[in-house]
């Protein structure tokens, strides 16, 4: 894949629209993607409504999931399997090659791409000078500590703690918990991340 080529796409930065994936996976593939999609949002749908307060909650058992799930599925149907124009089809194909390719190059050269601050084009640096950028900054400002073990689970463990405790002194009611209690998948711990300035 020629470095031009690459180098024209980088340049389109946060601009660049990529193609309709649906011409790279197999059926099989698509298939459980919808089956993933339509699960996730009808139990996140489900969860949600059941908890509400009266009058607006609405039960597990009402057939209204039922005909909403029908046509989140004839929607998901519809976006990820009708068949695409073969122009589609080829550029799809063309630009993972493409992408393919500029990620070996990341790896093999050991470099880092990154969003710039302001400016929404990418910055490509040497992972060794993010290292030494970020080693400088927690020196100089103190505002950072490189951390040893992962606090991640513990943290889970003790806000959902303190937020069931709270719900059994009746402190706080059911749907209160239900908002307040962290999503594993959803939840990620404050960390140090550089936005390059594309002037410098």
């Amino acid at each position: 894949m020629s470095s031009y080529t690459a180098y024209d796409r980088l340049v389109l930065g946060l601009n660049y629209i990529r193609p309709n994936q649906s011409a790279l996976r197999s059926y099989k593939q698509r298939q459980k993607q919808i089956n993933t999609e339509l699960d996730t949002n009808m139990n996140r749908i489900k969860k949600y409504m059941s908890n509400l307060e009266d009058p607006g909650n609405l039960p597990l058992t009402s057939p209204l999931y039922k005909m909403y799930s029908d046509r989140l599925q004839t929607y998901l149907l519809q976006r990820y399997m009708t068949p695409l124009p073969l122009i589609d089809q080829l550029r799809a194909r063309r630009e993972l090659k493409l992408v393919k390719s500029i990620q070996r190059k990341l790896k093999k050269y050991k470099l880092i791409l990154r969003e710039t601050d302001k400016s929404s084009v990418f910055h490509i640096g040497y992972a060794i000078d993010y290292k030494r950028k970020a080693a400088k900054y927690r020196q100089e400002t103190g505002a950072y500590e490189e951390l040893n073990v992962k606090p991640f689970n513990e943290t889970i463990h003790n806000v959902t703690h303190a937020v069931n405790q709270l719900k059994t002194m009746s402190k706080i009611v059911e749907h209160q918990r239900m908002k307040m209690v962290p999503v594993r998948k959803m939840t990620q711990l404050a960390y140090m991340y550089f936005l390059p300035k594309s002037h410098k």
